[in-house]
């Protein structure tokens, strides 16, 4: 049935929400991977409004939260099937994501003043619709972004200094490809021993 939803992933989280833990799942859909790449044309059909290959099908399920035992053609590839589990330590990416949130705004709510390092797409989505009034500062060592915005914040982007990043009591890195650097820089060379938290680890 995957082939006709509208919302096959809101299909899919219900299935994971309903399924006991060790429960499984399966699925058997026409192979939309070949009809793509063997030109098959007259396997388009108006009713199916999604082709699945193989690997659509398994990121979708598991963004469900399920853990994929086996994916594979059959039907001579007419179809493509998959076999999962749901698992107490798997969860689905959005809800995640809701936990990550809730736990950053639950930080900022604890504190004082906080600053944001990292100013690119990724830090402005992670922060926005936080307390604007208790942020000092955007952090970043790009200086061409110095004096520049944030959507939602009428704060500007700052080059850090030890006199501003010790006006805080929590720095939220968002840049995480370089958060080890960040931090030696927090502790050694900007003297700041307040709480730093990391997006990916929170």
């Amino acid at each position: 049935m995957l082939e006709h939803l509208e919302n096959p992933i809101n299909v899919l989280l219900t299935i994971s929400r309903c399924l006991r833990r060790g429960g499984m799942f399966y699925a058997d859909v026409p192979n939309g991977g070949r009809v793509y790449a063997d030109s098959r044309y007259y396997d388009v059909y108006l009713e199916h409004i999604n082709y699945w290959s193989i690997n659509a099908l398994s990121k979708a399920v598991g963004l469900a939260g399920l853990r994929i035992i086996e994916t594979k053609e059959i039907h001579n590839g007419n179809h493509v099937s998959i076999i999962a589990v749901k698992d107490e330590e798997h969860y689905p990416f959005e809800q995640i994501r809701i936990d990550q949130q809730d736990r950053l705004v639950s930080a900022v709510e604890d504190c004082n003043a906080f600053s944001v390092w990292g100013c690119g797409v990724k830090g402005s989505v992670f922060v926005r619709g936080l307390s604007n009034h208790k942020l000092k500062y955007f952090f970043d060592s790009d200086k061409r972004l110095e004096g520049l915005y944030v959507d939602d914040f009428d704060v500007p982007v700052s080059a850090p200094d030890t006199r501003k990043i010790n006006e805080n009591d929590l720095i939220i890195i968002t840049a995480t490809e370089h958060k080890a650097t960040i931090e030696q820089d927090l502790r050694e060379k900007y003297s700041y021993f307040g709480t730093i938290y990391f997006i990916d680890e929170m």
